[in-house]
């Protein structure tokens, strides 16, 4: 993009902040270009994509006045290519920019996660890649604490029986029955020494004669703190929220019990069946049906 020939031509007059301003915003144009890898006049042809240069930075908003000045800039920059199409509402463009943390099932939550994989990992394999960071949304959605999963010691999952008497545990103080995809994420997990680091790819050697599930990268660290695991899931979500998803720990949980209140057909009454399962009173269980609603609605329920 030919910078100072756009502004010449279409701001000659522009103060110095408003140039400061349509620099930082061509800058950030140009870089969701080269993202895209097409050209300027396709990319700027497509709405989603007009969406996303009216967020500057992933933490930016867009007031009413952000809006005006960036449609402003929109439309010069659509006539200097030659393109004609419409400016998104200032509401579409906040609609895009909204995420789910709500998933109808586990299995919802590993395909999101093998979904980010493929775009950002070369000749990604969902049976060996990302295992730390599905082993973390496994835990969250049977109910651990991050502190219990970041303490977690592989002797702790569990097979028991064969055949159809065979179960799968997370053996805490009582004992937690898991999926055998589950189980599977989880035995896999812990018996490797390295994995690929998310986005960047970078291979990550853990201290591998520990006992414990999450191990430390480091010999002077004896395991991995909670506050670790968390930061994990927030380089995850940056990769999630372009495709409309963001993974909270606090959610994961939420989501599992609000399957089971769904599935629970012994009652009509939702409050009802909210407080058996997530063994809260009345009162709690009138906010908690706030949020099943948006569930099943994110669900299509």
């Amino acid at each position: 993009m030919d910078t100072n020939t756009f502004i010449a031509k279409y701001y000659p007059a522009a103060g110095d902040a408003k140039i400061c301003d349509l620099k930082r915003w061509l800058a950030h144009v140009e870089k969701l270009i080269e993202a895209e890898n097409t050209e300027p006049q396709k990319a700027l042809a497509n709405q989603d994509f007009l969406c996303k240069t009216f967020y500057i930075s992933k933490t930016s908003g867009v007031s009413r006045p952000s809006y005006q000045k960036i449609k402003e800039f929109l439309l010069s920059l659509l006539d200097f290519y030659g393109v004609k199409t419409t400016i998104p509402a200032r509401e579409t463009v906040l609609a895009s920019q909204e995420v789910t943390s709500f998933f109808p099932a586990l299995a919802a939550v590993i395909a999101l996660i093998d979904n980010a994989g493929e775009k950002k990992l070369d000749n990604y394999d969902p049976h060996i890649d990302l295992l730390h960071i599905k082993s973390i949304v496994v835990l969250g959605w049977y109910g651990l604490s991050l502190e219990e999963a970041a303490s977690l010691k592989k002797n702790q999952i569990v097979k028991t029986g064969s055949g159809e008497s065979k179960k799968h545990y997370i053996s805490l103080k009582d004992n937690i029955e898991i999926s055998e995809t589950a189980f599977n994420i989880l035995k896999r997990f812990s018996s490797t020494d390295e994995y690929r680091g998310f986005p960047g790819g970078k291979m990550i050697s853990v201290i591998s004669d520990l006992d414990y599930l999450f191990l430390p990268t480091r010999s002077d660290n004896d395991r991995i703190k909670a506050i670790n695991l968390a930061d994990i899931l927030k380089r995850f979500n940056p990769s999630a929220s372009d495709m409309g998803y963001a993974i909270y720990y606090r959610n994961l949980r939420k989501s599992a019990l609000f399957k089971d209140v769904y599935e629970d057909k012994t009652t009509r009454k939702t409050c009802r069946n909210i407080m058996k399962y997530f063994g809260c009173n009345s009162t709690m269980a009138y906010g908690f049906e706030k949020e099943y609603n948006q569930w099943k609605a994110v669900c299509k329920l």
